[in-house]
């Protein structure tokens, strides 16, 4: 007895399945994606709780940089950073330890705290697709945290009983529990 296949074949159409109607993958796509921009969504949103906070402090911890805010908030990474101005890049982890011809080595977290002063959080962005966190100071800083991984976390950020996780588009969002 042979076998019939579920899939029918014509000689002017792609071949078609009897079990998945036309477009169902495509609206199956379409929902996975809504569900990933909303958690993204989600996440920027809670990030969004910074805003207004004042960068307190910067320290550089053995692969890691720890940022601390004068409200709570605190965001830990080992990626690449770096502040952007609007007429160039001021300062990079990529610069820390390095001499430039100058008297004395760079101290990054030194300089990016100088560079932010008394500015406070005026947006907070993760890109969707790289979970690229971007934190701007006033209207004419930024700070980049670049995912460098495809697996590994890029960055970790606690605002207001929110914990926010990012890797590679993937950003989870855990609340605090409650307490009794």
């Amino acid at each position: 007895m042979e076998r019939q296949s579920s899939t029918k074949y014509s000689s002017t159409e792609e071949p078609t399945s009897d079990l998945k109607p036309k477009g169902q993958a495509n609206r199956l796509l379409s929902t996975v994606m809504m569900t990933a921009e909303r958690a993204v969504d989600s996440a920027a949103n809670h990030a969004k709780r910074m805003i207004g906070e004042r960068l307190e402090s910067v320290k550089r911890l053995d692969y890691d940089w720890d940022l601390r805010f004068d409200a709570g908030s605190s965001l830990m990474f080992q990626s690449l950073w770096r502040l952007v101005s609007d007429c160039a890049i001021e300062v990079t982890s990529e610069d820390d330890g390095q001499q430039f011809g100058l008297k004395t080595p760079i101290v990054a977290a030194a300089q990016l705290k100088a560079k932010i002063g008394d500015k406070h959080v005026s947006d907070v962005r993760i890109d969707g697709v790289t979970s690229d966190l971007t934190l701007y100071f006033g209207q004419h800083l930024r700070l980049e945290v670049v995912s460098t991984s495809s697996g590994y976390e890029a960055w970790s950020l606690h605002a207001k009983n929110v914990q926010i996780i990012g890797r590679n588009g993937d950003t989870v969002v855990f609340s605090s529990p409650k307490s009794t």
